[in-house]
């Protein structure tokens, strides 16, 4: 089975987000082939039936992929909370990865997303997230990936490999900067793995030379890509979370809602990776 055979699923409410998820989704499908999936929940608290919601949220797909001539989609639906549906869904369903919506906060809140970020530690799958209506155009032409010292690196660098390969898309490696030599030595080791890895399947790459640490950078990915306009940053989620992140979430939480409103890909770390990407 050809990777071409697993469709991407799109988390949809039926709102301006839920547009922007679509728009994303079919920007995708028409560069690199995926069919979508539109998945949706009745909000909780709604009055509507659920047989009335996803009657009218059939119209509101059909509406928003007739205005961009596409038809390559199915529409499914769950319970509950979004993204939690999606997790549940994605345990039983064959997907590529998910596309989410999110927009920034109307005002101050320390605890926007968090929510969110806990729920999708779920998806087996990786996930991306955009805040806007508007794909670039060079949407795939870049996959940005910081690369840390943390081991949970590696895994990322495996699926980049998988999704890379037979596409138009070129790999931007931002090393974090060290100094102490372990740290040091540990990011040298996963930039030669990197290295072997896409010089083996003829994917091409590019070294970008990172000024910040480990620990920062990410948020140094996101800028370098929101300058060029012209690609999607790769990165790793949180593993396990402390007591501060379990109220104010983990630091890729940071990066999803960046400011700059970068596509972000998020990879939870997954022992049996290896074997979903395999698949493809």
């Amino acid at each position: 089975m050809t990777k071409h055979n697993f469709p991407i699923l799109i988390a949809a409410p039926m709102d301006d987000a839920g547009i922007g998820a679509i728009v994303y989704g079919i920007k995708i499908s028409q560069l690199s082939n995926y069919a979508l999936i539109i998945f949706s929940t009745n909000p909780e608290g709604k009055p509507e039936s659920d047989q009335k919601y996803e009657s009218d949220f059939k119209a509101f797909v059909e509406k928003t992929c007739s205005q961009h001539f596409f038809s390559n989609y199915t529409i499914e639906f769950g319970k509950g909370y979004l993204p939690e549906a999606v997790a549940e869904f994605t345990t039983r369903t064959e997907v590529v990865n998910v596309i989410f919506s999110m927009r920034p906060p109307s005002g101050f809140n320390p605890f926007y997303g968090v929510k969110f970020i806990k729920a999708t530690k779920k998806i087996v799958v990786p996930f991306m997230v955009i805040q806007d209506n508007e794909p670039s155009t060079q949407l795939m032409e870049h996959l940005y990936i910081p690369i840390s010292h943390k081991k949970e690196g590696k895994e990322k660098l495996i699926w980049a490999e998988s999704f890379c390969k037979d596409k138009h898309i070129k790999i931007k490696l931002i090393p974090a900067k060290a100094i102490e030599p372990l740290s040091k030595a540990t990011i040298q080791h996963n930039i030669n793995f990197a290295c072997r890895q896409f010089e083996a399947n003829n994917i091409p790459y590019e070294i970008i030379k990172g000024t910040k640490s480990s620990y920062k950078i990410d948020q140094e990915a996101i800028q370098i890509a929101a300058k060029n306009r012209d690609g999607i940053v790769l990165i790793t989620a949180t593993k396990h979370y402390g007591p501060e992140q379990e109220i104010i979430g983990p630091p890729e939480l940071n990066a999803i809602i960046n400011s700059d409103k970068v596509p972000i890909l998020c990879l939870n770390p997954r022992k049996d990776l290896h074997v979903i990407y395999a698949k493809f």
